[in-house]
C-alpha cells in the first residue's frame, strides 16, 4: 500500500469516528498529516489540514480552524483546486461566520459555494448549503423562508446522503419548534434519530435530544425536558464535542433556574466551566457568569451577585474586543471575495478604506477598554475625555444623566478646555427650550450641528454660563440602554464643521458602551445601597428569628429542645424522598421515682431537679455535638445519626453516673440516696414503613427494660 492510500485510509477512519468521538477521530488525521510531511505529499497535506481544521472546530478551537481554512482559501486561489474544493472550503468558512454571528458574510460564502455546486450538479453539497442558508433565516426569525429552503431540498430526499438528510430533518424540527408545532417537530426529530443511530452519529443524537428538551420546556413539561437535556449532555460529553454541548448546558441551567433548583444549577455551571477550560468561547463564559449572578441574586447572596456581574462586565469587555476584531476580519474576508473581480485602483481604494476602518476600530477599542475598566462613573468619564482629546478635535466634553422622575438633566461632568465645571452647573429642566441637551432627551433625537447659525432648529436661544465660550460644531448623542434614555454625551469644537466621518464613527462606536457603563454604574450604586439596607434588615431579622426560634424550640425549664422541635426534625426526616437505609440513634432517659420525689419535696423542688438534670444532659451532648430534648414530664430524649454503638453506650453511662454524682437527695428512692435515672438506647436503620411513633416505641422498649431490671441502669436494644 503506497503512502497516499495509507493517508486516504486514515481520512476515512477520521470521517467514520468524527461524530462518535472527536478525540479518537483526531488521532487518525494527525497520523495522516505526519505521513504527508514525511513523504512530501504537499497537495494531500492540504486535504488533511482541511479535516484537521474541522476537528478543531468541533472541539471549540475556532480561531485555529479559521486560520487553517483561510490559508487553504489562499492556496486554492493561487494554485487551483486539488484535494480540497472551493465548495468545501467556502462551506466551512460560511459555517464559521454563522457560528460567530456574521450572517451576512456567512450568506455570501454559502451563495458563492451554492452557485459552484449547482454548476457541478453536486446534489449533496447543494443540500448542505441550502440547509445552512435555512439556518440563517431561522436565526433571523424568518421561518417562512427558512422552511422554503428545506422544502426545496426534501424533494430530492431519496438521492441525499444519510448524513445530510439527518441534518435537514433536525433543522426542520427546529423551525417547527419555533413555530410551536411540537407534534410535527417530534416526528422529524424521530426520523433524524433513526438516521443518526444507523450512521453512528452521536453528535446528531445529542443535538436532537437537546431540541426535544426545548420543546418540552416550551410546553411546561419540565421533568421530561430535564430528562432530554441530561441525555444530550451525556452524549455530547462522551463524544468530546466542544461546540453544541454549551448550548445544552445553557438550556439545562436556564430550566433549573426556572424550577428554582438553584444549587443544582450552580453545580451544572461548575461542570460546564470544567468542560469549557481551554476553549475559545467567551460568549459561553458570559452566559455562565450571567447565570451565576442570577442564581446568587435569587438566593439573596447580593455581594456574590455583584461579584459575578463585575466578572460578566470584565468578560464582556474582552468579548467585545474579540467581536470588533472578528468584524474587522469579516470586512477583510468580504473584500477578499470580490477583490479578484476589481481593478487595481479599486483594490487600492478599498485597502485605504480598510486601513481607516482598522484605525477607527483600534482607537474605539482603546476607549472602550477605559469605559469597561471600572464601575465608577466619574473615573470612566475622566478617562474617556482624555482619550477622545487625542483622537478627535475636542474643546468641550460633557456627560449628563437624565432623572426621569424629577424631569431633570444633571451634568456628571462638563469639561471646557482643561477645566471641569460639572459641579457648578445647575440641573436642566427637560422642557427647557434654551438647551440642546434638553432637546435631545425630550425629542429622543441626536444632534449634529455643523455651525451655530443653524441652532434655531433645536433651541429658541442659548443659556450661556459665565465660563462658556460658544462652540461652532456640537454633537449630542443619547445614551440609550434597553430603550431607556439614561443621559447624553456631548463633544464640541470651537471650529465650524470640524468632525469628519472618521470622528463620527469613533463617537458612534463608543456611545453604546458608554450607555452600558452608565447603566452598570447606576445599577451598581443602587444595588450596593439595596445590599446595605438589606444587610441591616437581615441582621435585625436574624436576631429576632434567633430569639423567636429559641423561644419556640426550647423548653424553658430544662434548657433543652422541646418536643415541638423534635416533631419538626422527625417530620423533616420522613418527608425526605430517600431516607431508606439511613441510621438514627436514640437515647431515652427517665428520672427514677420522680413522682415520689415530687410528692415528698414538692413541685418547686421537682422543677429544680428537671433543670439540673437538663443542664447535665445538655453539657454531655454538646461535647458530642448531638441534640437533646425534653420529651415530657421527667423523660428526656437524645438523637444522633453518626455515632457508633460503643459511643452511644458511653454517653448513656455518663448520663447515668454523672446525674447520680449530682447528689440530689431523694429519701423516697428505694435504690439510692440520690436522684438516679434509667437509660434506654437503640439504633435503627430506617425503612420505608418507618415513622416517628415506631422509633419512639423502640427506644421506649429499651427504657422499659432498664426499669424492669431494677432502674438506675443503661440498656441497649
Amino acid at each position: 500500500m503506497n503512502s497516499i492510500n495509507i493517508v486516504d485510509n486514515q481520512i476515512e477512519q477520521f470521517k467514520a469516528n468524527r461524530y462518535d468521538n472527536i478525540e479518537n477521530a483526531l488521532m487518525y488525521i494527525e497520523k495522516a498529516i505526519k505521513i504527508c510531511k514525511e513523504n512530501n505529499l504537499e497537495d494531500k497535506l492540504q486535504e488533511c489540514r482541511y479535516h484537521y481544521a474541522s476537528a478543531q472546530f468541533d472541539k471549540g478551537n475556532w480561531k485555529e480552524s479559521l486560520r487553517i481554512n483561510m490559508d487553504i482559501k489562499r492556496i486554492i486561489e493561487e494554485s487551483g483546486e486539488k484535494y480540497v474544493t472551493k465548495i468545501q472550503n467556502f462551506l466551512t468558512l460560511g459555517i464559521y461566520n454563522f457560528t460567530t454571528g456574521n450572517y451576512e458574510i456567512s450568506l455570501e460564502y454559502y451563495l458563492e459555494a451554492l452557485e459552484e455546486a449547482e454548476r457541478k450538479n453536486d446534489l449533496d453539497n447543494i443540500a448542505k448549503l441550502k440547509t445552512n442558508i435555512s439556518e440563517i433565516y431561522r436565526k433571523l426569525q424568518d421561518y417562512k423562508r427558512a422552511k422554503e429552503y428545506l422544502d426545496e431540498i426534501l424533494i430530492y430526499e431519496k438521492n441525499l446522503s444519510q448524513q445530510s438528510l439527518g441534518v435537514i430533518y433536525t433543522n426542520y424540527a427546529e423551525i417547527l419548534t419555533e413555530m410551536k408545532n411540537f407534534a410535527s417537530g417530534i416526528n422529524f426529530l424521530n426520523k433524524s434519530d433513526e438516521i443518526s443511530k444507523n450512521i453512528n452519529d452521536n453528535i446528531g443524537l445529542a443535538y436532537n435530544a437537546m431540541i426535544k428538551g426545548r420543546m418540552y420546556e416550551d410546553q411546561g413539561k419540565y421533568n421530561v425536558a430535564e430528562k432530554y437535556f441530561l441525555e444530550s449532555l451525556s452524549i455530547f460529553s462522551n463524544a468530546k464535542d466542544g461546540i453544541y454541548i454549551f448550548e445544552a448546558y445553557d438550556d439545562y441551567i436556564k430550566l433549573l433556574i426556572k424550577k428554582n433548583e438553584l444549587e443544582k444549577a450552580e453545580n451544572m455551571i461548575q461542570e460546564a466551566c470544567k468542560v469549557l477550560d481551554g476553549k475559545d468561547s467567551l460568549i459561553t463564559e458570559l452566559t455562565l457568569e450571567r447565570h451565576l449572578a442570577s442564581i446568587n441574586y435569587k438566593k439573596g447572596k447580593y455581594k456574590q451577585a455583584v461579584d459575578h456581574f463585575i466578572a460578566y462586565d470584565r468578560i464582556y469587555d474582552e468579548y467585545d474586543i474579540n467581536v470588533l476584531n472578528m468584524r474587522l476580519l469579516a470586512v477583510k474576508t468580504k473584500f477578499d471575495i470580490v477583490k479578484s473581480q476589481r481593478e487595481k485602483k479599486r483594490i487600492e481604494k478599498h485597502n485605504k478604506e480598510l486601513e481607516e476602518k482598522h484605525d477607527v476600530f483600534e482607537i474605539a477599542t482603546e476607549i472602550i477598554k477605559e469605559i469597561t475598566s471600572t464601575l465608577e462613573l466619574k473615573e470612566v468619564v475622566s478617562k474617556i475625555q482624555k482619550q477622545l482629546k487625542q483622537a478627535i478635535p475636542l474643546d468641550v466634553f460633557g456627560l449628563a444623566l437624565y432623572d426621569k422622575e424629577k424631569g431633570e438633566i444633571i451634568y456628571e461632568e462638563y469639561v471646557e478646555g482643561d477645566i471641569g465645571y460639572g459641579d457648578v452647573l445647575k440641573p436642566i429642566d427637560i422642557n427647557s427650550k434654551k438647551n440642546f441637551t434638553a432637546y435631545a432627551v425630550r425629542n429622543n433625537e441626536d444632534i449634529h450641528l455643523r455651525t451655530m447659525k443653524d441652532k434655531s432648529k433645536y433651541v429658541d436661544e442659548l443659556t450661556i454660563e459665565l465660563f462658556n465660550r460658544i462652540s461652532e460644531t456640537v454633537i449630542f448623542k443619547r445614551l440609550i440602554f434597553e430603550d431607556e434614555i439614561l443621559g447624553v454625551l456631548t463633544v464640541q469644537s470651537y471650529e465650524k464643521d470640524i468632525y469628519d466621518n472618521r470622528h463620527i464613527a469613533i463617537i458612534d462606536l463608543i456611545t453604546p458602551y458608554l450607555a452600558i457603563a452608565v447603566n452598570n454604574s447606576i445599577k451598581s450604586n443602587n444595588l450596593f445601597k439595596e445590599i446595605k439596607e438589606r444587610e441591616k434588615t437581615e441582621i435585625k431579622l436574624k436576631e429576632t428569628n434567633y430569639i423567636l426560634r429559641n423561644i419556640s424550640n426550647t423548653d424553658n425549664l430544662s434548657g433543652l429542645y422541646n418536643r415541638h422541635y423534635l416533631n419538626k426534625l422527625m417530620d423533616g426526616i420522613f418527608y425526605e424522598k430517600e431516607f431508606e437505609g439511613d441510621i438514627i440513634n436514640l437515647i431515652m432517659i427517665d428520672i427514677d421515682f420522680f413522682k415520689e420525689y415530687n410528692d415528698n419535696y414538692g413541685h418547686v423542688e421537682g422543677d429544680k431537679v428537671i433543670k439540673q438534670i437538663g443542664c447535665k444532659i445538655k453539657e454531655i451532648c454538646e461535647e458530642y455535638k448531638i441534640d437533646a430534648f425534653r420529651y415530657g414530664g421527667d423523660e428526656f430524649l437524645v438523637t444522633d445519626y453518626n455515632l457508633s454503638i460503643d459511643d452511644l453506650e458511653n454517653i448513656g453511662k455518663r448520663i447515668n453516673t454523672d446525674i447520680e454524682k449530682l447528689k440530689i437527695k431523694n429519701s423516697k428512692s428505694p435504690i439510692s440516696d440520690y436522684i438516679t435515672v434509667s437509660v434506654g438506647i437503640t439504633q435503627v436503620e430506617l425503612e420505608k414503613s418507618c415513622n416517628q411513633n415506631k422509633l419512639i416505641k423502640k427506644v421506649d422498649n429499651a427504657l422499659y427494660e432498664s426499669k424492669r431490671v431494677g432502674r438506675n441502669r443503661v440498656i441497649f436494644i
